[in-house]
């Protein structure tokens, strides 16, 4: 991942040098841990999928991290997504009791 952002093509990188202008802007470094702050400039990534993400930039890589394991079933998993579409759809807070705190459980 690091020697193809290294190793490609600046053309691509306005964007990524843009957002980690205004990051540093709002954040010492322009990043929230010292792990993403590597040279040239961090990745900004802009989506996910599966076991690849996509940086700002529009340059797709495999992401070996995943989360440091807790991206086992990948980035957007389609059944976890429908169902957090699912519950949203319903409203996300009400501040009044609901069945669905207890429904689960059957």
């Amino acid at each position: 991942m690091l020697r193809k952002q290294q190793n490609g093509s600046k053309a691509n990188n306005h964007q990524v040098e843009a957002a980690l202008q205004e990051s540093k802007r709002l954040i010492p470094g322009g990043v929230n841990s010292p792990v993403r702050s590597y040279q040239p400039y961090p990745l900004f990534v802009s989506s996910a999928k599966g076991s690849r993400f996509r940086s700002a930039d529009g340059e797709d890589y495999l992401d070996y991290c995943m989360g440091y394991g807790a991206l086992l079933n990948g980035h957007t998993p389609t059944d976890l997504a429908k169902a957090v579409k699912t519950a949203v759809d319903k409203g996300t807070i009400y501040g009044q009791p609901t069945e669905w705190k207890w429904s689960w459980r059957s």
